[in-house]
């Protein structure tokens, strides 16, 4: 029940070495480990029983505080990234773009579901980035690898397809922006449109027409794109 909801396998570190230490130590002390003290104790051996009464107060003692212990770790890298972030965006200059180029990386690495999409988006706005292929590979990291709100994935997948809109065929854009379009998100309107817009660029009147009028039978539909729909079928197709 006091299982963090994004607990996972923590990478190789000092606490991870410690705690195999120790593993390996405690099983020195005992003479082997947990399964071999229970067969031992099945032969008669009263010296296993008191091992393994030493290995049930550990797990008892452990399961008591990792949780907190965790979470403390948790909040004290967050509060890393998060100075990391502001200083980098407060500080960010066109001379030294490539130091802060590898800090913003840096924080996409660290796959936090706040400061981990932020800092993409800030290297998108300040056209830090000048690959397509690099914009599109960190939007696939943070999309396969960051542990995001729903709603917060479905706005990534919206700006991964606003970015490729101007370079991709439509069946890329179709895919990238297929599981917000099949979704109740609030960006599916959003989504809608792009697609309406692209098609219309690309000349393809009736794909555009399609997807503008989903936008105006949808319910979830917010009044600024219902009206932005509206005029573009009013102006291109004069209905």
């Amino acid at each position: 029940p006091n299982l963090p909801p994004n607990a996972h396998i923590s990478p190789v570190s000092l606490v991870l070495v410690l705690g195999a230490f120790s593993f390996g130590f405690g099983m020195s002390v005992a003479g082997s480990c947990i399964s071999a003290q229970l067969y031992r104790l099945g032969e008669g051996l009263l010296s296993a029983l008191i091992a393994l009464i030493g290995v049930v107060v550990g797990f008892i003692i452990a399961f008591q505080i990792w949780n907190f212990f965790y979470l403390e770790i948790i909040k004290k890298q967050k509060a890393e990234i998060a100075n990391k972030f502001i200083k980098a965006s407060i500080n960010y200059n066109l001379k030294e773009e490539t130091y802060y180029s590898k800090e913003f990386k840096e924080i996409i690495n660290s796959h936090d579901s706040t400061y981990a999409p932020l800092a993409l988006f800030f290297l998108i706005d300040n056209k830090i980035l000048n690959s397509n292929e690099e914009i599109n590979h960190l939007f696939d990291q943070i999309l396969n690898n960051v542990n995001l709100e729903r709603e917060i994935k479905n706005l990534v997948i919206y700006k991964k397809g606003l970015i490729n809109a101007d370079f991709q065929p439509e069946n890329i854009m179709i895919e990238i922006l297929k599981p917000v379009i099949n979704s109740e998100s609030f960006w599916k309107p959003h989504s809608l449109l792009l697609l309406g817009d692209y098609f219309l660029f690309k000349g393809e009147r009736q794909k555009a027409k399609d997807f503008y009028s989903q936008i105006l039978t949808s319910q979830e539909t917010n009044e600024n794109i219902f009206n932005q729909a509206q005029q573009r079928i009013l102006k291109n197709y004069g209905e």
